[in-house]
């Protein structure tokens, strides 16, 4: 997937990830073309339903200094996406398709995942203190040296996860 980037902050009148709304928006090509996704200052702040698909979104595509932090990915699909390393802290992934994601070393202090899939997600030597994992998918995942104290994995399915060392 090629990857054209358009702005899309909080403060844009597309922050609600309707296609329709989004320039230059090609259904043939990928759902959501983005390209200053957010800065340190404005994180993304809404990005949600199933129109916002990220899928294979990699963090090194991304400009110097974006964040993601903060932001809200309610209902999208960031399905194999690659943003290992990165701060999400806060960040709001509930109900979002996060199949196959690679979040490895990143930091998930209090970001919300209730609901969310992530069969077969890589969340190895994350940092996830109070993070909330409510109902969510954690089928095949791979958990191992991780910290999640005070985590709330109420109602969380985890068949198949290796855990070790968390």
């Amino acid at each position: 997937t090629n990857l054209s980037f358009l702005a899309f902050s909080s403060n844009d009148e597309f922050s609600s990830c309707n296609p329709a709304n989004i320039p230059g928006y090609d259904p043939a090509s990928y759902s959501v073309n983005l390209l200053n996704f957010g800065d340190s200052n404005n994180p993304i702040g809404s990005c949600v339903g199933t129109c916002c698909d990220l899928s294979a979104l990699d963090a090194s595509d991304l400009n110097p200094g974006v964040t993601l932090k903060g932001g809200n990915f309610t209902g999208a699909t960031l399905a194999y996406a690659n943003l290992t390393g990165m701060d999400l802290s806060g960040t709001n992934f509930s109900y979002a398709n996060l199949t196959g994601i690679n979040l490895s070393g990143c930091t998930l202090n209090g970001t919300i995942f209730t609901g969310a899939n992530l069969s077969g997600a890589d969340l190895s030597g994350v940092n996830a203190p109070n993070a909330i994992f409510t109902s969510a998918s954690l089928y095949s995942a791979d958990l191992t040296r991780s910290n999640f104290s005070n985590a709330d994995f109420t109602g969380a399915g985890f068949g198949g996860a290796d855990i070790d060392g968390s």
